[in-house]
Formats: structure tokens, sequence, C-alpha cells
């Protein structure tokens, strides 16, 4: 019997979390479709990646602007029976002010377009293909900021990412007899550039005091949440849908 094809689709994918989501899947020799909006990334990561055992096709897309209508809009086509794993990876706070009195409803509006919009566009085009192959995996990126407040991020990203909670137990409700397993990712305090531009900026002795707040007594990296993104986001995960999985080094325990 022929085996089926495994294909990764990774939004957010010319950077951070994203980029080593891409990285870990081609080591597995998967086809991975990377979606930013941001070409130029783009165009490096994939030289970058020359001499992977997987394929990368980047796909260039402003997900939170832009909604497409199916996936021949995006460029991506693969077999009708191959296996498909999404990586809903867009989103981020617009680090301003964290006060809630400050914010008014259009930065609440704005920060689910860009943390919860990408997500339900591209599982709305994915999940009608994964139950024609009876098989997919959704994994959201969310945030430790849905777990627990956090001083450096306001309400508007806190309640976001909380949203992606909700949408993954919906989805792994209504589609888990399909072989459709959704589950979230909570990334703690991560590594990416975007962060450590912001750690660069404290002195020696702040950022020991900061790290002696995490069990861990360290950042995570980014290598540390893609491997558990890319283990429910695989055949490897065969049970668990709705599940959160806190990647945060004990920053918050549930």
């Amino acid at each position: 019997m022929k085996e089926q094809p495994f294909i990764a689709l990774v939004s957010g994918a010319a950077s951070g979390i994203g980029a080593e989501c891409v990285k870990q899947y081609l080591a597995m020799g998967v086809h991975v479709y990377g979606i930013d909006k941001d070409e130029d990334k783009l165009l490096t990561l994939k030289h970058q990646l020359k001499g992977s055992t997987g394929a990368f096709t980047p796909v260039v897309c402003d997900l939170v602007n832009e909604q497409p209508s199916s996936l021949g809009e995006l460029g991506i086509a693969f077999e009708a029976d191959a296996k498909v794993a999404l990586v809903n990876n867009i989103g981020g706070s617009d680090m301003t002010t964290n006060q809630f009195l400050a914010h008014d409803w259009s930065d609440f509006i704005s920060s689910y377009e860009f943390n919860v919009k990408p997500a339900f566009t591209l599982s709305k085009l994915m999940i009608p293909v994964m139950k024609s192959a009876n098989w997919g995996r959704i994994v959201m990126i969310s945030s430790v900021a849905a777990r627990k407040p956090l001083p450096a991020v306001g309400a508007q990203y806190c309640a976001a990412k909380s949203a992606l909670l909700g949408l993954t137990r919906k989805l792994a409700d209504e589609f888990s007899e399909y072989g459709i397993l959704t589950n979230t990712v909570c990334p703690g305090v991560i590594a990416t550039d975007r962060i450590l531009a912001g750690w660069d900026k404290k002195s020696p002795q702040q950022v020991q005091v900061d790290l002696q707040k995490f069990p861990c007594k360290r950042l995570g990296t980014p290598q540390d949440v893609a491997q558990m993104v890319c283990f429910l986001g695989s055949d490897q995960n065969n049970y668990m849908s709705g599940s959160i999985s806190d990647v945060n080094g004990g920053l918050y325990m549930s």
C-alpha cells in the first residue's frame, strides 16, 4: 500500500518559533509550506534550508489583512490523501502600554485580528481537506499570558491568546472523530529576536533577577517550543486532542 505523503503548513514561518518548526519538520522529511507576509525573510530562510531532508515552499501572504478562500489562492497543492499538519503560529503583542484603562475596544479587535484571525482562516481552509483524508493535526500557538497574568503584556493580548484555547477545545470536540486532533502549545518567555531585543536593554543584574523567576533559570528557546509542536503535529501523536501544553520552564504550573 502506498504511504500517505506528509505535508505541514506553518504560519508565521519566517522567524522565531515558526522558523524552528519549519526546520524540525524538514528534518523529519516533511514537505513544509511556510506562510509569512515577509517575503525577504522567507527567501532568506529558504536559502538557509538548502540541503534539508524535506522540501520547503515559501508562501507570501498577509493573513491579518487578507482572507484567502482556497488553498489555490495561496499556491498550495498536494495529494488528496496527504496527511496534513497545520501550525497556527501568527500572533504577538504590540508591546505598547499594558494598562487596561489605557485601551479601547479597537485595541482588542486589533489583537484578535492579529492573534486569532489567521488561525481561523487557515483552520477553515484545512479542516475539509483533513476530513477527506481522515487525518489531520492542528496546533495553535498561544502563550503563557493565556494561563496567568503577566505584567509585561496587556489585557487585549491575554484575551486574544485565551481565545485560541477555546477554539482548540471546540475544534477538538467537533473534529476528533475524523482523525483531526487539535491542541495548543503555550510558550513562556522564549528567546526569539523580538524578546531578546528587550532583554538586551536590561542590566546584567536585572537579567539575573528576572531569570530567578523561572524554575529552569533560563529563557526558553524556539527549539524547546518546536519540539512539542512537531510532536503534537505529527503521527507520533495519536490520542492527544483538546490539550494545552505549557512550555514555559515552570513559569506557570497547572
